[in-house]
């Protein structure tokens, strides 16, 4: 009866890019004697025996009962037929090697083509992107160019700032004429024949007391008097009472 068995970690293994793997196994001596053990990798045909090795030592002492962890590493070189190989795992007493020598389980492993380099635009997408954005901003700027009106825009509407007539109907002329001017407006006087008690007076105002006008415009006052006169006050622009100068009207 044999004295050791082997078990697999599992029955397949994954070559990695560089067509590399390890397949683990577990070997104990189930003898109740301390043993000398070989360990031997095999290949399963097609698999050549130069792509195998044992990891670390591959004789080793076993104690009665006792379990060794070992790696069988597998190096595929490039080149290698695409197909499904397989590599076992032996144990071997040392002291009756033709008699005492236990097959352990086979793992396999695939060997594929090698995939096809990537094309190199695909590592580049981003640039592309990037000037896809450029030009599509380009061709909307020139479009705008052309299309945009060479006409000035119009200049925005003036406001006309406007404020309230006060009203001085009844005020005697110098104060209607500071209430008016201080309001913001100019003035002008014209002379009304009244009767005797509104003479020097406001009897009439254009236009009227509490409408609103134009800031700067004219309020024009009507002021009492008993004859008609000759020479009449003139528009006073901004100005109080006593700034202004005379014309003469029909």
């Amino acid at each position: 009866m044999p004295s050791f068995t082997v078990t697999a970690a599992g029955q397949k293994v994954t070559l990695d890019g560089t067509g590399s793997a390890e397949a683990q196994y577990t070997v104990t001596n189930t003898s109740a004697d301390e043993l000398n053990g070989r360990l031997l990798t095999t290949p399963q045909d097609p698999a050549k025996a130069d792509w195998f090795s044992i990891v670390g030592e591959a004789t080793r002492d076993f104690q009665p009962g006792g379990a060794e962890q070992a790696r069988v590493a597998i190096k595929v070189p490039a080149g290698t037929p695409p197909a499904t190989y397989s590599v076992r795992l032996d144990a071997v007493s040392e002291a009756n090697p033709d008699e005492d020598f236990t097959e352990g389980p086979s793992v396999s492993f695939d060997v594929s083509l090698p995939k096809p380099p990537e094309p190199w635009w695909k590592k580049w997408w981003w640039v592309f992107l990037i000037i896809a954005i450029v030009v599509l901003a380009g061709i909307g700027v020139a479009v705008w160019l052309l299309t945009k009106s060479d006409k000035p825009a119009p200049p925005p509407p003036t406001t006309v700032a406007t404020a309230t007539v006060p009203p001085v109907m009844g005020l005697a002329q110098a104060d209607a004429e500071n209430q008016v001017q201080n309001a913001g407006f100019a003035v002008r006087i014209r002379r009304t024949v009244t009767v005797i008690s509104a003479i020097g007076t406001v009897v009439g105002e254009d236009p009227a007391g509490n409408s609103t006008a134009p800031q700067g415009s004219i309020v024009t006052l009507s002021i009492g008097t008993f004859f008609r006169p000759i020479v009449t006050r003139p528009i006073i622009v901004g100005k109080k009472k006593g700034s202004t100068t005379t014309t003469s009207s029909p």
